[in-house]
């Protein structure tokens, strides 16, 4: 990093925190001239994602280890940054001593002094300690926003951190839609960062209560008292409202998701809607969740304006109440002390309407981590799998079966229980908290360990130290039933739902019994018919099939070129370089291996030209190169390409294959699955696919010789390009129509 812009806050001393004098240069330049992005400070070195997420897995080992499957979200929240936390809230109270401090005495004793014969020397006292304590309330108040932003931005790279991370170890988002976990770190983050910057007021607004009824039972007495009644009515009204206000909290998120997930699904398929002129329909569908949102919303500013209007009057009503009860008792009372407890109540007001902040703060940030636990709760997709034990090879596959299972659907009941139709074989360490394969623990929270015991005619299962024992339920049933209780996290199981459902088929293997192992720096093509299991190969590689018995061993390093090109909204350098260093040399041999330098040409910014949504500004071949050029820029010990050449030109595609494939990424390992039948001669090896296993494995030569599906398959694609060549003689041969 360069060190005229790492943050001064890292080195900076205890006065120079305290007084702020470590941004005195950025004020300064500020000062001379506008401030531009090159100017201002890098993080903190305790701020950025990746350190918060170091902090959290911290904090989340530490808390398993205590309590195991009891683990809390909040109290690892509450964990990472405890003393931080505890150091801001120290200053907030010192502030709201301070500020009862200057009404209660020095304001009370200055009336006194002029109205008395006091000496010069004491009042220049008083006027010292009004001016110290305003200064010390300035000084603590601007610590404590300090510090608690930066606490609460942490928390908000955090919840970022987490939901990103969670969701690219998911086979499938589980039911959530893009614009669902945009909505919960966003939304939910500012929650978040609201309840730890007002959550100290709830603590704060009793104890300042108790501070206040000191304050009037020793300046006014013991009638005065009945004044503070106006503060205590506002307690169970306080109750009320965050109750109501964390129920319009949950209706408004449940809209707003489903807004947003209307939205994406209208703005993914625009064009058919505009095809079918389905404008309307869907404006009116949208606009009534809309309305519904409106409603919610607005019921909650009623009740917030409610608050923030009846808050004011209490000083008011509190003062009137406590000089009538003086008056009507006939107790004397000075001026002095009168100011006095009136300063005390508008002081007092401000603390009363903070602390429906921290309530309101408070209940919204428990819902959006009830969010973020359903996230979490959801299986990953497993663990990276091992390098092979043999150093010569690149991929082994032993006895490998596997299946495609149903999307992961999330809970909505609120309990985070998440389930799959064909269960999570091999996981289940992962959903407990264990460690993956990189050593980072897993993020699937624990389950909850206090359930019941449970029957259901003869079967019965039962808990010995957490972990469930079941009786009398057959296979598939048991297995079905123990992993559903294993990740349970309310008290209630629908054990015939789970009969039921354990009664339906297994979901039957795609890939059937393969075993293969692959050297490095291997060309093995892939070959079959539509459905043979061939893409499946390469989903099962990735991890994203479900491993049903086998076990499968891979280097580390994958680069995947999927069938349909992915592109994201950015200039064609940053689609192929996609987070890398920029390296020259590699980077033009790169375009010319993917035959990209004549569209760079073409394109009017050249390389630097920004590609619109999903590649909307490419063609089909365009997009197909630039995801190739991403793969090999990336350098990759194993290319996984899923027929990559089906959307080139001929010429382009042969270019590919021999300057790329073959020559370009000669030394590494690659799986090419194509239906380009041409180029499987000049492949190391070959894969012939049927009905989800290998049915042939070898040379071209040994292939064709053995006269098996492969060579059946090769003799017919000779005979079709046969005919679509005689047809095309045909053609040019024909005698031109005699003109009319």
């Amino acid at each position: 990093a360069n060190k005229e812009r790492q943050s001064p806050l890292d080195s900076a001393g205890l006065f120079s925190k305290l007084l702020f004098s470590w941004a005195t240069p950025l004020v300064k330049l500020g000062r001379q001239r506008a401030l531009q992005i090159e100017d201002i400070y890098e993080n903190p070195k305790d701020m950025p994602t990746e350190k918060v997420l170091a902090d959290f897995d911290e904090a989340w080992r530490l808390e398993t280890a205590k309590r195991g499957e009891g683990a809390s979200l909040v109290r690892i929240f509450y964990r990472m940054y405890m003393r931080e936390m505890w150091t801001a809230w120290s200053f907030i109270l010192f502030y709201a001593f301070i500020s009862l401090l200057s009404p209660a005495y020095f304001m009370q004793e200055l009336i006194r002094y002029s109205s008395g014969s006091y000496a010069l020397g004491y009042g220049l006292w008083l006027a010292f300690g009004i001016m110290l304590s305003d200064t010390m309330r300035s000084f603590t108040a601007h610590q404590y926003w300090f510090r608690v932003g930066r606490t609460s931005v942490k928390y908000r790279s955090l919840l970022y951190g987490l939901v990103y991370r969670k969701a690219m170890g998911l086979r499938d988002l589980g039911g959530y839609s893009v614009g669902e976990l945009v909505n919960l770190s966003t939304n939910d983050g500012q929650r978040l960062v609201e309840a730890v910057q007002n959550v100290v007021y709830v603590v704060i607004a009793p104890l300042m209560f108790l501070f206040v009824l000191l304050i009037v039972y020793f300046s006014l007495g013991a009638p005065a008292l009945a004044g503070c009644g106006a503060f205590l009515l506002m307690l169970p009204l306080q109750i009320v409202f965050a109750k109501y206000v964390g129920f319009f909290r949950v209706r408004a998120i449940k809209q707003t998701d489903r807004r947003v997930r209307m939205m994406q699904e209208l703005l993914t398929s625009v064009k058919l809607i505009k095809m079918y002129a389905w404008e309307e329909p869907f404006s009116q569908q949208i606009n009534a969740v809309r309305k519904m949102e409106e409603d919610v919303l607005r019921s909650a500013a009623y009740l917030q304006s409610t608050v923030s209007s009846v808050i004011p009057s209490i000083p008011m009503l509190a003062g009137v109440t406590t000089f009538l009860v003086m008056f009507a008792v006939r107790e004397d009372f000075s001026a002095s002390a009168a100011f006095s407890v009136l300063s005390v109540y508008n002081i007092m007001r401000f603390m009363v309407s903070l602390g429906p902040t921290g309530v309101k703060a408070s209940t919204e940030a428990l819902v959006g981590l009830r969010r973020l636990y359903k996230l979490l709760s959801l299986p990953d997709r497993g663990a990276d799998f091992p390098i092979p034990e043999n150093t010569s090879h690149a991929l082994s596959l032993n006895t490998v079966s596997a299946a495609w299972t149903a999307p992961t659907t999330r809970a909505e009941n609120g309990t985070g229980k998440a389930k799959t139709a064909g269960g999570e074989t091999g996981q289940a360490q992962q959903r407990k908290g264990a460690p993956d394969a990189n050593n980072r623990p897993s993020h699937s929270l624990p389950p909850n360990p206090k359930r019941p015991s449970l029957t259901h005619g003869r079967a019965s299962i039962s808990y010995q130290n957490s972990l469930p024992t079941i009786t009398n339920i057959p296979n598939p049933a048991q297995v079905l039933v123990e992993e559903e209780l294993e990740n349970s996290l309310s008290f209630e199981v629908d054990v015939d739902a789970l009969l039921t459902q354990a009664a339906a088929p297994i979901t039957p293997p795609t890939l059937k019994d393969i075993t293969l192992t692959i050297d490095k720096g291997q060309l093995v093509g892939v070959c079959g018919g539509v459905g043979s299991g061939k893409s499946s190969l390469l989903s099962l590689i990735l991890g994203h099939m479900d491993l049903q018995s086998g076990s499968v061993a891979v280097l580390p390093s994958i680069a995947y070129v999927a069938q349909q090109a992915w592109i994201f909204s950015d200039t064609v350098r940053n689609n192929i370089l996609f987070g890398e260093p920029y390296n020259e040399a590699l980077y033009q041999r790169v375009l010319d291996m993917c035959s990209l330098r004549t569209d760079l040409s073409i394109l009017p910014a050249g390389d630097q030209t920004e590609i619109g949504e999903r590649g909307v500004n490419l063609s089909g071949g365009q997009r197909q190169r630039v995801s190739m050029a991403r793969a090999v820029y990336r350098q990759a010990d194993v290319y996984l390409l899923d027929d990559p050449l089906s959307a080139v030109d001929a010429h382009v595609g042969r270019h590919i294959f021999e300057q790329c494939i073959r020559d370009g990424l000669r030394g590494k390992t690659v799986v090419f699955v194509t239906h380009q039948l041409q180029y499987l001669p000049q492949c190391d090896r070959i894969l012939f696919f049927k009905d989800g296993g290998i049915v042939e494995d070898g040379n071209y030569a040994n292939l064709m010789q053995a006269q098996a599906g492969f060579s059946t398959l090769i003799g017919s694609m000779k005979i079709h390009d046969e005919q679509t060549n005689a047809a095309a003689t045909t053609d040019q041969s024909a005698p031109a129509p005699a003109p009319a």
